[in-house]
């Protein structure tokens, strides 16, 4: 993509997709949409799929789209299931669409999630999901083991520590959980939960 000009990078991937057609290209396309503030920049990925749909890697990428800048759970998990029929090894269709599910409340995330988790048991993410699904499904001793060691494998990503916290206070070990998150909270940076934290941390000292 031209650097800072995402209007020229649009103009250049649209005239390559009219001549070579690529899923790449479509990809890449999509990008420079969204760079350029483009009102529906998942076009081309929709347009590549309505003429290839068995190509799961875009269609994974659009499910990502949809489900994690759109918010638009139903559509991005449409296209997650899709991709996971076409490809049952693709990790990350199947752990988005694991934690989309919790947070709809479906009892089938357990299930998404342990299929990532057989695949790519040394993903911090993946362990991480698998274990805040079942921290939500009232499993806290069993999601432990995952929770710790998605905190191993990225000892640097605070939300993972946040997510530990949590199920060390939810399988009834509070101390710990307190010494986790005031550690994590007597750092400046910002992560996704940390008003979450700071929340569990007032409930467990109070």
């Amino acid at each position: 993509m031209a650097a800072g000009q995402p209007a020229a990078a649009v103009a250049a991937y649209t005239a390559a997709q009219r001549i070579r057609p690529s899923a790449l290209g479509a990809i890449r396309l999509f990008q420079a949409e969204r760079a350029a503030h483009a009102p529906d920049p998942a076009g081309p990925l929709a347009q590549w799929l309505a003429r290839w749909p068995q190509d799961w890697p875009v269609r994974t990428v659009l499910g990502n789209y949809e489900l994690l800048v759109a918010h638009q759970p139903k559509r991005g998990m449409r296209e997650l299931r899709a991709a996971i029929a076409q490809n049952p090894a693709d990790v990350v269709a199947l752990n988005n669409l694991a934690w989309a599910m919790i947070r709809s409340a479906d009892p089938r995330a357990a299930h998404y999630a342990e299929r990532a988790y057989k695949l790519a048991p040394q993903s911090a993410q993946v362990n991480d999901t698998l274990g805040w699904i079942l921290v939500r499904q009232g499993q806290s001793a069993a999601a432990l083991p995952y929770l710790r060691r998605a905190v191993r494998l990225d000892p640097s990503d605070r939300q993972l520590q946040y997510h530990y916290a949590d199920g060390l206070a939810h399988a009834g070990q509070p101390g710990r959980a307190r010494t986790v998150l005031q550690h994590i909270l007597a750092q400046p940076q910002p992560f996704p939960g940390r008003a979450a934290a700071k929340r569990l941390l007032a409930t467990l000292t109070a």
